[in-house]
């Protein structure tokens, strides 16, 4: 699968080798022409509006700021 957690990473720190961009006139993959691929172009054919999207999900149950609880054992408080 293209989206995986292992592809997307080394797909942001992959660069078109100056060669390739140089040479044969290919693009550069840029920060947004890679958010593109990754998704903004699936949202687009899909009629979302990223922004809208981002909109609403920031004010839902799962946006609002947590606090982890406490450890069960005491032992990092006894840490040296």
């Amino acid at each position: 699968m293209l989206h995986s957690r292992p592809f997307e990473e080394a797909f942001w720190r992959f660069e078109m080798p100056r060669d390739l961009v140089e040479g044969y006139g290919f693009p550069e993959l840029t920060e947004e022409v890679k958010r593109k691929i990754l998704g903004l172009n699936a949202a687009r054919l899909m009629g979302l509006d990223p922004g809208k999207m981002q909109q609403a999900m920031s004010k839902d149950e799962f946006a609002k700021p947590r606090r982890l609880p406490q450890p069960w054992s005491g032992l990092k408080n006894h840490a040296a």
